[in-house]
């Protein structure tokens, strides 16, 4: 597999009344040089009549001519036109080229832990492979959706909006934050709502396996960190969005609760999740010899891809998992957070990925958790409430029900500033002037 499967084509298509735009000007085009090419034809014919007996005869008319030029002429019409009464040409209509259904191709089940991957058995993907080309199959059992027998009892429409200016659902003390921006588009007003619906649900679908270190044999959650700090410097020499980091960190986490590995290629799994997530998520994706320039060349161009293709297989090519950033940004918003108050939530949020035991918790209660955090270590004593019914309702916890998570993310903070804690790579990001230095801002005891 090469390190650009991911990229795709840009085709262009065109619709189907612009396809029978062009065909129906090519016809009249046609039909057009038909009649001034039947003219000539009849002015060659009579100038022939009064041609001496003994003149040369041209190797081919020009109705003749005409008739092969017309042979190359593309009309509306597959078949060769018709002649009217008049003499017309008219051109057959053709019926339109139905759609055909969409296929289906199932992909692999991802395996249960069951070896250790090393060396030698990274040539089961030659072999995995072949047994997902075998069983792709077609099913051609799917049928259009009738809309105009749809009605309301016959759909179950949930009731997910805030207070809304055109609604008739009022909530006390609850603010619509979305009101300011209904008329730009880019804030997505009538879906905002829907998708952070489908964000929460997706993360109750994808959850990690928060027991995988026990299943490990050469591992533990110390390697886990190390390895980490060492990808989020990673990210950073190449300039890398959190996005891309924390995609990296879930494909690990999700791909070492299948598969056991040696300690000798957590590296190498490291790096191929990386790899793996900026094709998802950055523009500009490093090569893969930059990557395996950061690992010192302790391994192969070949082997890089190779255990690229066997995380794909195992993780059923599911890439498109939420993260606490994706939650922050919504929850910032609800918390009226300023720009330093945002940046000082993303702090503590990539914070979390160096402990193995906060996978324990949601990435919407990550989020919020820092929330909770950062209002409390940017507001002066006393101005106001850290949690509000606003920020309750939008992220959808009270502080009861995260209060564990964010004790925890707390310690995590403090031990940033702690004299001998060694995987700094997250502090010192955020220390720098181009992110507001926000990992210098005093921590707070909750």
């Amino acid at each position: 597999m090469s390190s650009t499967a991911f990229t795709r084509p840009r085709v262009t298509t065109r619709s189907q009344s612009q396809i029978l735009d062009e065909n129906a000007i090519k016809g009249k085009s046609a039909v057009t040089e038909t009649k001034s090419r039947v003219a000539l034809a009849t002015l060659s014919s009579n100038a022939q009549a009064t041609r001496p007996t003994g003149a040369l005869k041209p190797a081919a008319s020009i109705a003749q001519r005409s008739t092969t030029v017309l042979s190359n002429v593309p009309t509306r019409s597959t078949a060769a036109p018709i002649s009217t009464s008049n003499g017309a040409l008219k051109p057959r209509r053709t019926a339109l080229p139905v759609a055909t259904k969409p296929v289906k191709v199932p992909t692999p089940k991802a395996a249960p832990i069951e070896e250790i991957i090393d060396e030698d058995s990274m040539d089961e993907m030659d072999e995995a492979k072949t047994r997902s080309e075998d069983d792709l199959s077609l099913e051609d059992d799917n049928e259009p959706m009738d809309i105009d027998s749809m009605d309301e009892d016959s759909t179950e429409m949930k009731d997910l909006a805030p207070v809304k200016s055109n609604g008739s659902k009022v909530l006390k003390n609850i603010e619509d934050i979305d009101e300011a921006d209904a008329d730009d588009v880019q804030f997505c007003v009538e879906y905002v709502e829907d998708i952070f619906a489908h964000f929460k649900e997706k993360e109750q679908g994808t959850p990690v396996d928060t027991t995988y270190m026990e299943k490990q044999v050469d591992l533990s959650a110390k390697y886990r960190t190390i390895m980490v700090d060492w990808m989020a410097e990673v990210c950073v020499k190449f300039q890398l969005l959190s996005e891309t980091l924390f995609l990296s960190v879930n494909i690990i986490d999700r791909f070492l609760s299948h598969k056991a590995v040696a300690r000798s290629r957590l590296q190498l799994v490291g790096v191929a999740a990386m790899l793996i997530a900026s094709k998802f998520e950055e523009i500009y994706t490093p090569k893969v010899d930059d990557f395996i320039y950061f690992t010192a060349n302790a391994y192969t161009r070949e082997e890089l891809l190779k255990m690229e293709k066997l995380i794909l297989i195992t993780l059923d090519f599911n890439l498109n998992v939420p993260s606490p950033i994706h939650f922050l940004r919504r929850f910032s918003k609800a918390a009226h957070s300023d720009s330093r108050a945002h940046t000082l939530g993303k702090y503590l949020i990539e914070l979390t990925i160096l402990d193995y035991e906060l996978l324990n918790f949601l990435p919407s209660e990550i989020a919020a958790s820092a929330t909770y955090i950062a209002r409390a270590m940017m507001r002066p004593h006393g101005s106001q409430p850290i949690w509000n019914d606003t920020i309750e309702h939008y992220t959808g916890y009270s502080v009861e029900d995260i209060m564990p998570c964010i004790r925890r993310m707390n310690e995590l903070a403090f031990a940033q500033n702690s004299a001998g804690y060694k995987y700094t790579a997250i502090q010192r990001k955020y220390a720098s002037n181009r992110l507001m230095s926000v990992s210098l801002t005093a921590t707070v005891r909750i």
